[in-house]
């Protein structure tokens, strides 16, 4: 042939096109408990879809007419989910007592997030009377 080969290799890049995955939590009921010590509510938050890089949370608590200290301890942080994962959990404490009292709320905000969108931000807690 009449051709001369100059560059025999050649380089592609893989653009990833593919939209983050959205994040909520979900709203919980539980008993307060009645025994010493705290009574761990575990707020689930769910990614859509998996995704192949950390997707990071930032969340807070918020009284609403339950308040913290009294009746559970505010917390804030930031949850991780792993790549290959679709679940994290925040997890609050809440102040178990005997006292006979009405049901008492408080709230998991989520803020910024990376890696994911934020499709359901607020999560209510409410803290079942078990007296």
């Amino acid at each position: 042939m009449n051709a001369v080969l100059r560059h025999n290799v050649g380089a592609g890049t893989i653009v990833n096109d593919d939209a983050a995955p959205t994040v909520s939590i979900a709203d919980l009921a539980r008993a307060e408990g009645s025994r010493v010590g705290p009574t761990p509510f575990r707020m689930v938050v769910p990614l859509s879809s998996m995704s192949g890089a950390d997707a990071k949370v930032s969340w807070s608590t918020a009284n609403g007419s339950a308040i913290a200290p009294g009746d559970y301890a505010a917390r804030s942080g930031t949850l991780t989910i792993k790549p290959g994962h679709k679940t994290g959990i925040i997890i609050v404490n809440v102040v178990g007592d005997t006292a006979p009292e009405p049901n008492e709320t408080f709230s998991v905000v989520l803020g910024s997030a990376t890696g994911a969108t934020i499709a359901d931000g607020v999560a209510q807690a409410t803290i079942l009377n078990d007296d």
